[in-house]
């Protein structure tokens, strides 16, 4: 199949520190960033200032307290980031998984944009290495 240039509007245009590829991993059927699975979950690298990846995957002052669960269920964060060696307590890059809510709740995010400095697409992994998927308590509580 040719290559096709596809021009628009960026995805989430109030987060430039975005990667622009995440606008096409995120298409519709996602034929521009093939996955052997349905689960909904993206790799991504995560620069960060002033704050711990633990940090980050609570959420930690920059996510409104409603939206907790969401960002929670949006955002898988690897162990060995979250309680690092020795020596690696202030690393300022972490990987994630992360769903295309992680992006809808951060863009236009003031706070976190200054406690993240950038999110860059990883590559497309198989099945087998994505997190499996996360319900909050306030969705489970919410089905009868």
């Amino acid at each position: 199949m040719p290559l096709v240039w596809k021009t628009g509007d960026p995805k989430y245009p109030k987060s430039p520190a975005f990667d622009p590829y995440i606008a096409l991993a995120l298409d519709k059927d996602r034929s521009n960033f093939p996955l052997d699975t349905k689960e909904p979950w993206l790799p991504i690298l995560v620069q960060l200032n002033g704050i711990t990846a633990a940090q980050f995957k609570g959420g930690d002052g920059f996510i409104d307290v409603a939206e907790l669960g969401k960002w929670s269920d949006a955002v898988s964060v690897p162990a060995f980031y979250i309680d690092p060696a020795r020596g690696l307590e202030n690393t300022t890059h972490c990987t994630a998984f992360v769903t295309e809510d992680f992006f809808r709740l951060l863009d236009g995010n003031k706070r976190a944009s200054k406690l993240i400095i950038r999110v860059t697409l990883g590559l497309p992994l198989s099945q087998e290495v994505l997190p499996k998927p996360k319900r909050s308590k306030s969705r489970a509580k919410a089905r009868p």
